[in-house]
């Protein structure tokens, strides 16, 4: 804890922030009339592994639990405090938000759902209350497999879910829909991994009536690709 009080850490109400925020958005949203979406600044699980590096990030989550609570709760009180600047100065612009902390793997989560109980959720709890005071629903951006943590998130008040990585371990797309349709928002679905960037076109078709199929009934979709879409997807496949 004296370590995360002796960094110095930087002003999250610094006006270089928020100086052209209510500008772009005023020239996104009359341009446009697509969702506009706030995005935030990135998670806590992120924001630990940038500062302390992936392994590290990690290791600190058994070894120096004391260490990484300190540091969540004061990430939350910097992230917080920007966030409601920046909705109080284009929140009646925008018509969601959206930050990222990627909390699975091609192979499972990051770390149990236990851990992630105990020392994680609470962090971002506070982060989707802050959001919430301004009654903007929030996406979160997650890769990899989190199907376990769905509950979780659904609790705390997410209201959709991106990227869907329908190729990571337990993210089958129907069975999803089914445990939980009723809840939460499903974003992206169509994959990237090798239907987009390797597939035929016929493939790509196929892929995107099955995630319809899938995620759309009752609505609750928003069907986009996994992730962005890289230099090496034939024009024909997008």
């Amino acid at each position: 804890p004296a370590l995360v009080e002796a960094f110095p850490w930087p002003n999250p109400l610094d006006p270089g922030r928020f100086r052209a925020l209510r500008s772009q958005a005023q020239t996104l949203r009359a341009a446009s009339d697509a969702a506009l979406i706030l995005v935030l600044g990135v998670g806590a699980v992120h924001q630990i592994q940038f500062m302390r590096g992936y392994a590290a990030a990690l290791e600190d989550l058994i070894a120096a639990p004391d260490f990484v609570q300190a540091f969540l709760e004061r990430y939350a009180d910097f992230w917080t405090c920007m966030t409601e600047r920046a909705l109080e100065t284009v929140g009646d612009l925008v018509d969601l938000t959206m930050f990222g902390d990627d909390l699975g793997t091609q192979q499972g989560p990051v770390m149990s759902p236990t851990l992630y109980r105990r020392l994680i959720k609470p962090t971002h709890a506070r982060m989707v209350q802050a959001i919430k005071k301004f009654h903007k629903p929030v996406l979160l951006h997650s890769c990899g497999s989190v199907a376990a943590f769905i509950p979780d998130l659904v609790e705390i008040g997410i209201d959709a879910l991106h990227p869907v990585q329908v190729t990571a371990r337990d993210m089958d797309t129907a069975r999803l829909k089914k445990e939980f349709g009723r809840d939460i928002t499903f974003w992206g679905g169509i994959d990237t991994h090798r239907v987009l960037p390797r597939g035929t076109t016929a493939e790509v078709r196929e892929e995107v009536r099955k995630r319809i199929a899938d995620l759309a009934p009752g609505g609750g979709y928003v069907l986009g690709a996994v992730h962005n879409i890289q230099a090496e997807v034939p024009v024909e496949n997008i």
